[in-house]
């Protein structure tokens, strides 16, 4: 089986989804929609990016998407629907006990400090693709071994896309 053939379910299933779902939210942000939900879930814990718009916005923007690419899986609606919602979720949820590191270190929201700087992208990048990761093999049943070959070009697809996103300015940091 060639990489095309074995990627291409996971792409569709979990990755295109998760992709459209954030750039849905970033969009959300950048133009201001939805302000009565941009409450932070916790100012003094997460600081003041963390807010509840992200789980009101990426949720059923994943879902919806995965929903949308239902011809391409293969799955049932509910299957999509749910698997898509829990990845939105898995992806937001993943992203605080980083959040809530860096506030304790002093780093303000959607910066990195200048020490360990390549580290701490990896760490941003890959908190909430870790979790994601093994909610999809567990929904999915993907093995251990297709699991870390997928965690590994999902990282290298989301620092490809948030370098290209932050280049058309859609987002302010990588």
């Amino acid at each position: 089986m060639t990489f095309i053939h074995w990627i291409t379910p996971h792409f569709f299933s979990m990755m295109l989804p998760l992709i459209a779902g954030n750039i849905i939210h970033m969009l959300v942000v950048r133009f201001r929609f939805l302000n009565s939900t941009a409450v932070p879930v916790s100012k003094k814990l997460f600081g003041n990016s963390k807010t509840w718009r992200g789980f009101v916005i990426l949720p059923p923007a994943t879902a919806l998407t995965s929903l949308a690419l239902q011809s391409y899986t293969g799955d049932e609606t509910i299957d999509c629907l749910f698997l898509g919602f829990l990845l939105g979720l898995s992806y937001l949820v993943a992203e605080l006990p980083t959040s809530y590191f860096k506030r304790r270190l002093g780093i303000r929201e959607g910066r990195s400090s200048r020490r360990y700087s390549f580290f701490q992208l990896l760490i941003d990048k890959s908190d909430s693709l870790v979790v994601v990761i093994i909610v999809y093999a567990l929904v999915k049943k993907v093995l251990f071994a297709d699991a870390s070959l997928l965690f590994l070009f999902s990282l290298f697809i989301h620092i490809s896309i948030s370098f290209l996103l932050y280049k058309l300015s859609i987002k302010e940091h990588v």
